[in-house]
């Protein structure tokens, strides 16, 4: 996490594929905005939720593990203790159980679970429209944890996907591709409007 925005640049994330609590677009999600608002104090239950495994500032803070000073910059890197996994149990688990990420990327998410027994599993990702979830391939419902995603899982091992499929999206495929299709039939049926006469 960047707590003063000079101590890195804004866009590192984009630079450097590294993910920051405070995000990296032009615009905040009002929901995530108010979430990160609640309480700003270092060793906060906030930033534990959002897994915020290092803080980059150029401020000391007190309590934290020091991990590295760069004197050039003037910027310190801390780690904190009592971060979250980005998937884990709402429930303190067994030593049997586990959840891992298998693959990450912007709109696909793939994840493997193995729970003792039916278990909420909760991604440290925020719960937003178009977000779909799959157990063994089959759909399951996304329930809202606070502002992230949560969904119910049988005991055993399982795959789980989330995928990103926007309704809007097919929305704007189906219109373009009227608009496409009706431009052509007046290009054909309409040969006068393709280009004035010389």
């Amino acid at each position: 996490m960047n707590l003063n925005n000079e101590a890195l640049p804004a866009n590192i994330g984009d630079v450097y594929n590294v993910q920051s609590a405070l995000g990296h677009g032009a615009t905040m999600y009002k929901p995530y905005f108010d979430f990160l608002c609640r309480d700003w104090n270092i060793n906060a239950k906030t930033w534990d939720m959002l897994n915020v495994k290092y803080i980059v500032t150029k401020n000391r803070i007190q309590g934290l593990e020091l991990i590295k000073h760069d004197q050039s910059s003037d910027i310190f890197v801390y780690k904190r203790k009592n971060f979250k996994q980005k998937v884990y149990f709402e429930s303190p688990t067994s030593k049997d159980e586990s959840a891992e990420i298998i693959s990450y990327s912007n709109n696909l998410i793939e994840y493997s679970v193995n729970a003792a027994s039916k278990r909420t599993l909760v991604f440290s990702e925020i719960y937003y429209p178009g977000w779909k979830a799959y157990v063994d391939g089959k759909r399951v419902v996304i329930s809202k944890n606070d502002i992230f995603r949560s969904i119910d899982v049988p005991p055993g091992k399982h795959t789980v996907i989330m995928v990103y499929k926007p309704i809007s999206f097919r929305i704007g495929v189906l219109i373009s591709l009227g608009t496409l299709i009706v431009c052509g039939l007046l290009a054909v049926f309409r040969p006068s409007l393709r280009f004035p006469p010389n």
